[in-house]
């Protein structure tokens, strides 16, 4: 009589990830959301628990065009041009200070103004959306959730990346945010999916530069020197 062989022991780690993976999928954004909102915290402790900046060259030059802008936003005008730069230069359509353009920052900047967020939420938001959009775009191509998680965490802890916003290039930082939901929507047009619908999210999302995310930064300082 020929004895069957039991199979082996599925390792602890595995059944988590098959239970995981079996989770509602609003449970499964909360877990991803989570542990974004950890990895941040851990990479960045000094921004998201004490309210501190990257000072940075590049940071720098950007606050001439803050201080004249935020000048005139107190006047009642809205600021179009810099005077004091090349014996003038455009503010508004060089997308160095374009206040109340950018729909995430008004979002970021209702974070900060009444719940006390850091001053960099706006970088820091866009850092979870990255994440987020890896996530959906590898989920979109056929990985199981919990791999799709780690490659959404991966990209959002990426060295390079961090290192665009710590260097003063926050628009760069906030424009790779979207690459992966640009892709998701493109892929999905080619597929025939709901394709004009798509292509207005495309259309969308593709000529995306936040360059005026610091607008949230000079909005939070208007607003504490008000009250």
């Amino acid at each position: 009589m020929k004895k069957t062989i039991p199979p082996p022991a599925r390792a602890q780690g595995e059944r988590f990830l098959d239970r995981f993976d079996r989770m509602a999928p609003w449970k499964k954004g909360l877990a991803l959301v989570a542990i974004l909102v950890a990895v941040l915290s851990a990479l960045m402790p000094e921004l998201v628990f004490h309210n501190k900046i990257f000072l940075a060259p590049d940071t720098q030059a950007p606050m001439s065009f803050a201080a004249v802008g935020e000048k005139a936003l107190a006047e009642g005008a809205y600021p179009l041009w810099n005077p004091y730069l090349f014996c003038g230069m455009p503010s508004y359509a060089s997308l160095a200070f374009t206040p109340y353009v950018y729909p995430p920052s008004i979002f970021t900047y209702a974070l900060q103004r009444y719940l006390h967020f850091p001053e960099l939420t706006w970088l820091l938001f866009h850092y979870l959306l990255a994440g987020i959009g890896v996530y959906l775009l590898a989920r979109f191509l056929g990985a199981r959730a919990s791999v799709s998680m780690l490659a959404g965490v991966t990209f959002a802890m990426m060295p390079n990346y961090i290192a665009i916003g710590a260097n003063g290039h926050g628009s760069q930082a906030c424009s790779i945010a979207y690459m992966p939901y640009a892709l998701l929507v493109a892929w999905n047009i080619m597929r025939g999916h709901k394709r004009i619908t798509m292509a207005a999210f495309l259309a969308v999302i593709s000529p995306i530069d936040p360059s005026f995310c610091p607008l949230t930064t000079a909005l939070s300082k208007m607003s504490k020197k008000q009250s």
